[in-house]
């Protein structure tokens, strides 16, 4: 082999520790209609009349078996300040959304 070449070798009897099953997650984040209108959506009769949740959407996601949902994710987490989202909702700041140049209602 010569300095210029990588040698990978995979060895499936070689086990260092069990993988933790919750490193294997899901996420969402603000495309489209997956947050507003999608798993939150306050009034409509899919959902929980308390949270805003949508029921028919958590039980999907339920079923998939995801052991960790996180939010936000991808591209939205960059700029995403979970501080904005606390509080009654009249009351959080409106930000600039960068990643999807839209404005985000926290």
């Amino acid at each position: 082999m010569t300095n210029n070449e990588i040698e990978v070798r995979v060895d499936p009897k070689r086990a260092l520790a069990k993988a933790n099953p919750h490193i294997y997650s899901g996420f969402i984040e603000h495309m489209g209609r997956c947050i507003y209108g999608g798993v939150y959506e306050p009034g409509s009769p899919l959902s929980d009349p308390t949270t805003g949740f949508r029921l028919d959407v958590l039980k999907a996601i339920k079923a998939l078996d995801v052991p960790v949902m996180r939010y936000p994710g991808g591209n939205f987490v960059s700029s995403y300040r979970w501080q904005d989202g606390i509080g009654p909702k009249d009351s959080r700041p409106r930000r600039p959304e960068l990643a999807w140049r839209t404005e985000e209602s926290n």
